[in-house]
């Protein structure tokens, strides 16, 4: 017969916390969410191949989007030769050879078989590819009246960044891989896992903002971009900034499927999470004096939905660690 403790706040007597699968299962509802969370079906099929290629994405733009913003990196893409852009793809897949044997962003148990390592590392160089192309896309550094030699080069240099990022996601950040992350702490009240959200994503954002909102390319690409680029540049962010936090499986994702409240549903928190990049955003510009009250609104907005992308990308690390 289960035993019984006298409950310190009703006084009424109720049976002991028993240990089931070394969880503590006490009448507490937020225990009973994280136990709920950690007993999550895991996806099989596609679902898990969108995960995957989610994960990998995800440490793509978290760990590349500095070389993105870059002029010196654009303008190299339209100088090398052949053989240089093949020399650096060559390196590129030596390195991420070597971090996908040591913990690639495929969750795999078979994870130092050759041939996982090579296909691996074929999909780490892929991956980099389709993203450096659509932010170039997006950033309107390429476009329909560019020959295609110029696409090559540009779409080329961009995927040696990227693919060493997607390769360097879950060495650090993914849960199950290298890196241990133990039980998720118990979800918080609604309010204050709102208010942890918006610190986190405005520290975040701060950090990764302040070393790109002071150069000349936020001016430039603002200058260059038309509506219908800002608006997919939008939905990029938007893409991005849910991904890495809500399926590309890394630290902290149980707890965060765990929250509750209005805030706390993955399509509020992206959208409320941009928001907040994007004030972040429009603050440093403001405060770095490269935007000023008397500039055109549509200058305004266009350098802040630039640099709200890597806001968004640094608001959604900084809800990672929190």
């Amino acid at each position: 017969m289960a035993s019984s403790h006298i409950c310190a706040s009703t006084g009424t007597s109720r049976p002991r916390p028993e240990v089931v699968l070394g969880v503590w299962h006490r009448p507490c509802r937020h225990i009973r969410i994280a136990a709920a969370a950690r007993q999550r079906k895991e996806p099989e099929g596609w679902g898990r191949e969108l995960d995957t290629f989610a994960r990998a994405f995800g440490g793509a733009f978290l760990f590349g989007i500095p070389l993105l913003y870059t002029q010196e990196t654009w303008n190299i893409g339209t100088y090398l030769d052949a053989g240089q852009l093949l020399l650096f793809l060559g390196l590129a897949f030596v390195v991420v050879f070597a971090l996908s044997h040591m913990s690639g962003f495929r969750l795999a148990p078979d994870r130092h078989r050759f041939s996982v390592d090579l296909e691996e590392t074929v999909q780490a160089l892929a991956v980099g590819a389709v993203g450096g192309l659509v932010v170039m896309v997006s950033l309107a550094r390429l476009g329909p009246d560019d020959p295609p030699e110029q696409w090559a080069r540009l779409v080329a240099l961009q995927t040696v960044p990227l693919s060493i990022g997607a390769a360097l996601g879950n060495a650090f950040l993914a849960e199950g891989g290298s890196r241990v992350s133990g039980d998720d702490p118990p979800p918080a009240a609604a309010w204050k896992a709102l208010g942890a959200d918006v610190l986190a994503t405005a520290f975040g954002a701060f950090f990764v903002c302040f070393n790109i909102a002071p150069t000349e390319e936020i001016q430039l690409l603002a200058s260059e971009m038309s509506p219908l680029h800002l608006v997919a540049l939008i939905g990029l962010s938007l893409v991005v900034g849910y991904a890495i936090v809500f399926e590309a499986e890394f630290l902290g994702i149980g707890r965060r499927r765990a929250q509750t409240g209005p805030f706390q549903h993955p399509v509020t928190e992206t959208v409320l999470s941009y928001c907040v990049a994007l004030m972040v955003a429009a603050g440093l510009l403001f405060l770095l004096g490269r935007v000023e009250p008397g500039d055109p609104i549509r200058d305004v907005v266009a350098q802040t939905i630039v640099l709200g992308l890597p806001a968004t990308i640094g608001g959604a690390a900084g809800r990672l660690v929190a």
